[in-house]
């Protein structure tokens, strides 16, 4: 299950900065907008991952 977890976690952390750097690269402020959201829901994800591990004692 940590394993599990811990793949998530690097899932969701990747994402998000994948998300920071389109709004970044983009010209459109919609897109950036949308780019930016997306980094900050996948940011709360892993925090939400990263205490769950936390928890459960995870190394």
């Amino acid at each position: 299950m940590c394993a599990k977890l811990r793949d998530n976690l690097r899932f969701y952390e990747d994402r998000a900065r994948q998300e920071r750097a389109a709004a970044e690269s983009t010209n459109k402020p919609e897109a950036a907008s949308a780019h930016r959201l997306l980094a900050i829901q996948y940011e709360a994800d892993a925090r939400e991952l990263r205490a769950e591990l936390v928890m459960t004692g995870a190394p």
